[in-house]
């Protein structure tokens, strides 16, 4: 979704800062997919001046002063197949005169402007522009020595990731937000990993413990305790004695449970079910919770004292549509825990579906969506029709800000449209140049005079002759 700014940063590298947030902002360009080979990985790259889109080899990216030259080992892909050229505070797509043409968004092109979340298709290869988009370093690959499950090409990710990793050896508690579906227990598993604690990571969902049972799962419980207690057994927490005891869904403990767990984290140790002595206990606490647990503190649902022994470092998981440059190697990353002795290979139109889906239930339906495409494709190319019949169909659109996501798409679209075939293309040029660069400073007609070297009301104008309406980008 393009993001509401006041200003938008230039291209340069290290420019670009907003007033009041200290980070760097521009454009960025990230192959997502290549060759349609999910294994083959995933870049990102800035965008300083020009990009060129061509074959090699073998994938590699190449800088010359403020030009970017990408080589695709894809046999689809022309030599000199494309260039993204500055316009504005963004860029113009630019066909080189390919022998399979370019794509924008699935629709061929010569010659386009670029929106923020544009897919670029060349060949077999899928590229996802953003702009304006917080900036990183270059990436020709989204390997690292860490865990799997701290990866990501999306630069406030990979901030929140740091963080993670600085206080993965310590005894702090995490406690992760986001949807369901975004990945908890992995990053529950990689802080683990990175720990360095000699035990195991225990992984239990509180919301699936039965009211009954739950102190006894939790903690442990003695012989004859209760009816069916036939013997003495230690529970989830004593298990996780060394290790890491993730918590998921920790908002629906009981009552009664949340104060025996404020005791064993007080006291470190653990008293079973029964027991008149307790144990000591040595464990690393990650925590996960689809409810904000502030608001159930409020609420009375949760206590207070509790939560203030557990409040360590939040961090909030985003949802996969907010992280589609992940969603190209995330794919094979499931592909090869799925179907390890297969190469998948996406063609294009199920890969624009794959990138244009609004994955309400996030990584989990991706990983669900690619079994059954699995089980129904005859060899290891996934097409269109091994995928559900609608991106949206049958659906209820989730929460405002996919619904607001979605407006902003069709106004972005009608905007585009607008201007009609029977003008001069040097008008319609025109057009398009003022769509992005009211898009970019939202609206703001001052920063469009300054970016386009022309006076205020000579914008004005133009606009008016245009048929631009400057407050729908406000």
């Amino acid at each position: 979704m393009a993001e509401d700014l006041e200003a938008t940063a230039t291209l340069t590298k290290g420019a670009g800062e907003r007033e009041g947030e200290g980070e760097a902002r521009g454009a960025m360009l990230y192959v997502v997919l290549r060759a349609g080979r999910p294994s083959a990985g995933a870049s990102r790259h800035r965008l300083t001046g020009e990009a060129r889109l061509g074959r090699g080899s073998r994938f590699r990216a190449e800088r010359e002063g403020d030009r970017l030259s990408l080589k695709l080992a894809d046999a689809a892909v022309s030599s000199a197949h494309a260039a993204l050229v500055p316009s504005g505070a963004g860029h113009r797509l630019v066909d080189l005169g390919s022998k399979n043409g370019t794509e924008l968004d699935g629709a061929r092109v010569t010659e386009a402007p670029l929106h923020d979340g544009a897919l670029i298709g060349v060949g077999g290869s899928l590229l996802l522009y953003r702009n304006p988009t917080r900036l990183g370093e270059d990436r020709d690959s989204v390997e690292g020595a860490e865990p799997r499950g701290l990866l990501t090409l999306v630069p406030s990710l990979e901030a929140s990731w740091d963080k993670l990793r600085r206080v993965a050896a310590s005894t702090q508690t995490v406690v992760l937000g986001g949807e369901s579906g975004t990945g908890k227990e992995v990053t529950a598993r990689a802080i683990h990993a990175l720990s360095g604690r000699r035990g195991r990571l225990v992984a239990v969902n509180c919301g699936a413990l039965p009211d009954s049972l739950i102190e006894s799962q939790l903690f442990g419980h003695e012989r004859g305790a209760f009816s069916g207690a036939d013997e003495a057994r230690d529970g989830l927490v004593q298990a996780a004695d060394g290790g890491t005891l993730f918590l998921d869904e920790i908002g629906e403990l009981s009552p009664k449970a949340q104060v025996t767990l404020l005791r064993v984290l007080q006291e470190r140790e653990v008293r079973r079910v029964g027991a008149t002595g307790a144990k000591p206990v040595d464990l690393r606490l990650v925590v996960a919770s689809l409810r904000s647990l502030p608001r159930l503190v409020q609420q009375g649902v949760f206590r207070e004292d509790l939560y203030a022994r557990i409040a360590g470092l939040e961090v909030e998981l985003p949802p996969l549509r907010r992280r589609r440059e992940d969603l190209g190697w995330l794919l094979g990353e499931l592909a090869k825990r799925r179907a390890p002795e297969r190469e998948l290979r996406v063609e294009m139109s199920a890969a624009l579906y794959l990138f244009r889906h609004g994955w309400p239930r996030n990584i989990r339906e991706l990983d669900s969506t690619l079994a059954t495409a699995l089980a129904l494709m005859d060899d290891d190319q996934l097409r269109r029709e091994h995928l559900p019949a609608s991106a949206s169909e049958g659906e209820e659109r989730e929460g405002e800000e996919r619904e607001g996501e979605e407006r902003e798409g069709e106004e972005r679209e009608a905007r585009r449209s607008a201007a009609p075939a029977a003008w001069s293309p040097s008008d319609q040029a025109l057009h398009a140049e003022l769509v992005t660069a009211l898009e970019a400073h939202g609206g703001n007609m001052t920063r469009v005079a300054e970016q386009l070297g022309k006076k205020r009301q000579q914008i004005q104008k133009w606009c008016r002759r245009l048929g631009i309406d400057p407050t729908r980008f406000r």
